[in-house]
């Protein structure tokens, strides 16, 4: 906001004091004439110019960004980056393969001896290590006598993971599936006293034969029989998971289960309704006695526990003898929560919703005495005629009558829920509100603008002086605070002299946030984009001397002269250039980063690169495949002995 003006550019005396964003000195964050902000500060791209490349006097002391020496981070003149730092893609060169003396000693990424890791001439990686595939070859299969001695994975003795020939691996351990063969089932001497996961003796885990299982322990599924039904010794003492007694859990043959616990369904017959002997005095779960939880006879059952809907009755409404005298869940006496005929629950108790009937509106003699859930005397919550509820509390609306506005004596001198006094929430005449309380929107209104005398002492939110927060006239609302967009007037324009000396936001001295004259804006602070000129380049004394940022020396950050950026400093790509390739001394001693030795990450040459390290694939080739002597002697990771992880000759 503007001093003297609210949001809207509305006359607001109470503002005059109040304090605005500045865009830059003088002027405010839309470029108006703002005196307040004659002496605030401003964001500066460069010296000498604002963010925007304006003219800006504050800003020719400010520190600029600079992409390399003697340039900004745009490639323009700037003197103030005569001495910044740059990034180095190798030595001599920046990231962008221009000549960069700084970058003359950086270090380079390698990847291998004597290459960069794009394969161009780097003297620098002349020592570096490298990953191999497998020995005298790198990662890609190339020859790399670094590799020689270097270590692989392999899948058996003299093969690589790739079953291909290697010598390297005679020796090595490998993953067996059985002694003699790897895992996938290739002849492997190294395996012959290894140990391997069996299925059973004699045969591993893929039914292949295998000595070497002969003694070892195995998962049976059954005596004399692995998990996959085929005949293993082994397993004719062990234990296994039975479904009943003589059967496995698969239902085969299986001795070992003769006396076996299993899981049965009822007496004689397992879980799955099969003979079962074991279980005929087993312990089953009973829907009712005689029959089991599927409805099976079950005798078993004859005198278990069931869950009983009724007496005589079970969950299901079959017959269940057991049930005569188990205890249900009644609707009312003499009748299930079913309304099927439960002589057990003659004298149960039950839930009513009215005396002399259930929750469903049924006869039910037991609820004669009940206490229900009334809306109003004589009524129960469904407005039907309930004798019990004669004399019970419900719930009003309104003096005399119920929630639902029926005739409610037993309401008569309740409480209820006043909109304001003598109307009940619905706008009602309701006696008992005459006094209550209600909700106010202003005096002598409620909150829905009806006439109501009990608010006329009331407190209401106010939008401004003399009008509620819906504009209406609101006497109570005379002195009260509200919020104001500016002096003099509310946060919607309307004449407010309670706002006379309220405080707003300033967009810059002298003018609200929308531009608007605003002098209590006069003093406020702005913010600059550079010396001199606001954050959109609008004349701004106040910014002045503010500090901007630089992409460079004697540049902003739009590449507009920038006195103030003379000496900052910028981000270089390598020595004596910006990061965009630009002449820039200030980068001449900075670091960059190197592929390799005398060459930038982009191939470029890079003196500074000539010492860095690099990233090997094999002795004496870079990770691409270029000659680097530098990789001459690193170590790369082999698929096996003489052939790279690609399978080709090393």
């Amino acid at each position: 906001l503007n001093e003297g003006t609210d949001s809207l550019g509305r006359v607001a005396l109470a503002c005059a004091e109040s304090k605005i964003r500045c865009s830059e000195p003088g002027t405010d964050s839309l470029g108006r004439v703002a005196l307040a902000c004659a002496e605030s500060k401003i964001r500066c791209s460069e010296p000498g110019t604002d963010s925007l490349g304006r003219v800006a006097l504050a800003c020719a002391e400010s520190k600029i960004r600079c992409s390399e020496p003697g340039t900004d981070s745009l490639g323009r003149v700037a003197l103030a980056c005569a001495e910044s730092k740059i990034r180095c893609s190798e030595p001599g060169t920046d990231s962008l393969g221009r000549v960069a003396l700084a970058c003359a000693e950086s270090k380079i990424r390698c990847s291998e001896p004597g290459t960069d890791s794009l394969g161009r001439v780097a003297l620098a990686c002349a020592e570096s290590k490298i990953r191999c595939s497998e020995p005298g070859t790198d990662s890609l299969g190339r020859v790399a006598l670094a590799c020689a001695e270097s270590k692989i994975r392999c899948s058996e003795p003299g093969t690589d993971s790739l079953g291909r020939v290697a010598l390297a691996c005679a020796e090595s351990k490998i993953r067996c599936s059985e002694p003699g063969t790897d895992s996938l089932g290739r002849v492997a001497l190294a395996c012959a006293e290894s140990k391997i996961r069996c299925s059973e003796p004699g045969t591993d885990s893929l039914g292949r034969v295998a000595l070497a299982c002969a003694e070892s322990k195995i998962r049976c599924s059954e005596p004399g029989t692995d998990s996959l039904g085929r005949v293993a010794l082994a397993c004719a003492e062990s234990k296994i998971r039975c479904s009943e007694p003589g059967t496995d859990s698969l239902g085969r043959v299986a001795l070992a289960c003769a006396e076996s616990k299993i899981r049965c369904s009822e007496p004689g017959t397992d879980s799955l309704g099969r003979v079962a002997l074991a279980c005929a005095e087993s312990k089953i779960r009973c829907s009712e006695p005689g029959t089991d939880s599927l409805g099976r006879v079950a005798l078993a059952c004859a005198e278990s526990k069931i869950r009983c809907s009724e007496p005589g009755t079970d969950s299901l409404g079959r017959v269940a003898l057991a049930c005569a005298e188990s205890k249900i869940r009644c609707s009312e006496p003499g009748t299930d929560s079913l309304g099927r005929v439960a002589l057990a629950c003659a004298e149960s108790k039950i839930r009513c919703s009215e005396p002399g009937t259930d929750s469903l509106g049924r006869v039910a003699l037991a609820c004669a005495e009940s206490k229900i859930r009334c809306s109003e005397p004589g009524t129960d919550s469904l407005g039907r005629v309930a004798l019990a509820c004669a004399e019970s509390k419900i719930r009003c609306s309104e003096p005399g009558t119920d929630s639902l506005g029926r005739v409610a004596l037993a309401c008569a001198e309740s409480k209820i829920r006043c909109s304001e006094p003598g109307t009940d929430s619905l706008g009602r005449v309701a006696l008992a509100c005459a006094e209550s309380k209600i909700r106010c929107s202003e005096p002598g209104t409620d909150s829905l603008g009806r006439v109501a005398l009990a608010c006329a002492e009331s407190k209401i939110r106010c939008s401004e002086p003399g009008t509620d927060s819906l504009g209406r006239v609101a006497l109570a609302c005379a002195e009260s605070k509200i919020r104001c967009s500016e002096p003099g007037t509310d946060s919607l324009g309307r004449v407010a002299l309670a706002c006379a000396e309220s405080k707003i936001r300033c967009s810059e001295p002298g003018t609200d946030s929308l531009g608007r004259v605003a002098l209590a804006c006069a003093e406020s602070k702005i913010r600059c984009s550079e010396p001199g000129t606001d954050s959109l380049g609008r004349v701004a004394l106040a910014c002045a001397e503010s500090k901007i940022r630089c992409s460079e020396p004697g540049t902003d950050s739009l590449g507009r002269v920038a006195l103030a950026c003379a000496e900052s400093k910028i981000r270089c790509s390598e020595p004596g250039t910006d990061s965009l390739g630009r002449v820039a001394l200030a980068c001449a001693e900075s670091k960059i980063r190197c592929s390799e030795p005398g060459t930038d990450s982009l191939g470029r040459v890079a003196l500074a690169c000539a010492e860095s390290k690099i990233r090997c694939s094999e002795p004496g080739t870079d990770s691409l495949g270029r000659v680097a002597l530098a990789c001459a002697e690193s170590k790369i990771r082999c698929s096996e002995p003489g052939t790279d992880s690609l399978d080709r000759v090393v």
